[in-house]
């Protein structure tokens, strides 16, 4: 009986354990089960077990739980959650040494930073390192002494450096830059300071007090921009400056200088130095939303690929709350100053206030200048709002204006050039313009509230002046020289002057031209002196659409004639006898010059003179005469002869002077 329970025992577990795999045979109770069926089912049962003392395992394990006292797997491990007890994995083996979150962090992002050059985030802080993966050319300069205390020169330039493909560094605090800080290609040192200008009022200028990326720049040192370099978002200061400054008498040293083409500084603040920022031989800078308040602004010579300057506001931010005397406002330099060998520069936006001089441009070529303004105090002696010196070579300006100068503009150029000051704004000037070289256009100009308009010392100077507006001017144009160089035109608008104002002082005169065949014009006027007693058919100098008047100091005869570009076609095809003060006014009309009017005519008066003296005869002339007072036995249509004492009329035949 016990044998068969045995039996029995184990035929119900080969049975479970065949239940388990269906590929196993299927047996129902009360079965016979024969012992080939038997010594099956336990095979079976056997090959899918492991023994105590251990073994290996062909296919899955499942289960609710299993403990181990050590683990290995030699492929791969999917695990749902884990939870380590003992020692953690530690860095060395790829782990993090820790068994918290918070322990894990900390050692992820580790005591020191990993430099980017070696593939690190370059921060110690969580948020850094985030920041820094973000945006990976960004660089805090973590480290350094942003207090101001001590140098950091040495330190913010070790941080650039890093950045050797380009990229950001940002300037957090204040920094004292002591020696030269060189911002290398691609790279822009830039602060949070958004916007330039006070930060208070006119009264208060809390400078000092800012650390959004201030840089206190030694009066011996330079920030110096490399190319593709930028300075963004910053305030630049003198080190040791204090605010409000009393005056400008300390100010020193070039805060900013361009060291590479494409170059940029934008939205910065720049106050106490001599200069703010210095361009020498590089190319296409561009130099956007710089407030200054420094003895001398913006240079640039050298400068052949196109320049930008806009939106710059030159001011006395670090003086104004100072109060004390208006020279506190007023600085010894130049805001904006564009020298020698500067090609197509553009200026944009920009303003000046209380310089010596606030555009000046000397050696230059195509300026193109629009809504700039230079201001000043007032009593600012000697002062010029712009100049113009040497060559020019082409001015473009639109919505230009000046303010409050001694001189509002100053044109000192060599002879060949030209500047074009129309569409321009004079406001309360002593001197609206003054011309001491070179050459002016004014029209469409407005001139309010002067002493004089329009000063001339050079009699060479061409001064062109039409279609302007003026109020409340005193003296118009004026010249210390005798000149007939200056063209006040007839389509000026005058709102304030009193009926009988002359525009202009007696040493403004028209141009004198001695009377020859053909009479030589200018190529600049329209009325003009003929002296002298030659007579002529021919006026040289004409184009369709020009009108001139001829005034004449003497009697001689103008020929009418057809036929050239030079001739003149007088009414009623007569010749013109002039006497003194007569005038002859002739407009050209593409084919030749057409008379308009006459005054003064004398037809029965000839020209006198004496047979050696007569002009040149010739077909060009035939017609012309003269009364001769000398004739030596004089007959009629026969060569005259002088030398006697004969008055006879002398006619040009075409060719020779004869009796008539």
């Amino acid at each position: 009986m016990k044998i068969f329970q045995r039996i029995f025992a184990v035929v119900v577990g080969a049975l479970a354990v065949l239940c388990a795999s269906p590929v196993d045979a299927q047996f129902v109770p009360g079965q016979l089960l024969s012992a080939q069926q038997l010594n099956q089912a336990f095979s079976s049962v056997t090959s899918n077990m492991l023994p105590i003392g251990g073994g290996t395992l062909t296919g899955p394990v499942s289960g609710p739980s299993a403990s181990f006292s050590t683990l290995s797997a030699t492929g791969g491990a999917t695990i749902g959650s884990l939870s380590v007890t003992g020692s953690p994995i530690s860095i060395s083996s790829g782990g993090t040494g820790s068994k918290t979150q918070a322990g894990a962090l900390s050692s992820i992002l580790g005591a020191s930073s990993i430099p980017l050059s070696n593939g690190g985030t370059n921060a110690t802080t969580a948020a850094g390192a985030i920041a820094n993966m973000l945006a990976p050319t960004t660089l805090p300069i973590l480290g350094c002494d942003t207090t101001g205390s001590t140098d950091a020169t040495s330190c913010l330039q070790t941080k650039i450096n890093t950045l050797s493909v380009g990229g950001r560094v940002k300037v957090t605090g204040k920094l004292l830059i002591s020696g030269n800080l060189t911002v290398p290609p691609g790279v822009s040192l830039e602060g949070d300071c958004v916007l330039p200008g006070t930060v208070g009022s006119n009264t208060s200028t809390p400078y000092g007090s800012l650390a959004c990326g201030v840089l206190m720049v030694s009066s011996s040192a330079t920030i110096n921009l490399s190319a593709g370099a930028s300075l963004k978002s910053a305030i630049v200061y003198r080190a040791g400056m204090t605010f409000p400054a009393a005056d400008s008498s300390a100010f020193a040293g070039t805060a900013v200088t361009v060291a590479g083409d494409d170059a940029a500084v934008d939205h910065v603040i720049i106050m106490g130095f001599n200069k703010a920022v210095y361009v020498n031989g590089y190319q296409r800078p561009l130099l956007n939303y710089i407030y200054g308040d420094n003895n001398n602004g913006i240079e640039l010579t050298s400068v052949y690929d196109i320049a930008r300057i806009t939106n710059c506001h030159f001011w006395p931010f670090s003086t104004v709350a100072a109060g004390g005397s208006t020279s506190s406002l007023q600085r010894s330099g130049t805001a904006y100053y564009l020298h020698d060998s500067v090609d197509a520069p553009m200026l944009v936006n920009n303003f000046s206030y209380g310089y010596n001089v606030g555009f000046r441009f000397q050696n230059i070529s195509t300026v193109n200048a629009v809504n700039n303004m230079a201001d000043n105090t007032g009593s600012y002696s000697g002062s010029t709002g712009w100049r113009f010196d040497g060559n020019l070579n082409g001015f473009t300006g639109v919505g230009n204006s000046v303010w409050s100068q001694a001189v509002g503009v100053l044109v000192n150029l060599n002879g060949s050039q030209i500047v074009d000051l129309s569409k321009m704004s004079f406001n309360t000037n002593t001197t609206h313009i003054s011309v001491a070289g070179g050459n002016v256009k004014a029209y469409e100009a407005e001139f309010f509230n002067s002493t004089t308009l329009l000063s001339v010392s050079n009699a060479s100077s061409i001064v062109d002046f039409d279609h302007n507006t003026f109020v409340n001017n005193t003296n118009y144009v004026t010249a210390s020289v005798a000149t007939t160089n200056v063209r006040i035109g007839h389509d000026n608008i005058n709102l304030s002057a009193a009926a009988g104002t002359s525009l202009a002082n007696s040493n403004v005169k028209s141009p004198t031209i001695a009377s020859a065949d053909p009479l030589p014009l200018p190529p600049f006027g329209d009325t003009f002196i003929v002296s002298g007693a030659a007579g002529f058919g021919n006026l040289a100098g004409g184009w369709a659409g020009r009108k001139v008047t001829l005034i004449f100091t003497g009697a001689l005869t103008v020929f009418s004639s057809i036929g050239s570009t030079n001739s003149m076609f007088l009414k009623g095809a007569q010749n013109f006898v002039t006497g003194q003060n007569s005038t002859l006014t002739l407009v050209h009309n593409g084919t030749q010059w057409i008379e308009v009017s006459a005054q003064g005519q004398t037809p029965s008066l000839l020209g006198q003179t004496i047979v050696a003296n007569l002009p040149s005869c010739s077909a060009a002339s035939l017609g012309l005469m003269y009364a001769v007072s000398d004739a030596t036995s004089p007959a009629y249509n026969s060569t005259l002869t002088g030398g006697g004492s004969v008055a006879i009329p002398a006619f040009c035949n075409g060719s020779s002077w004869v009796a008539h």
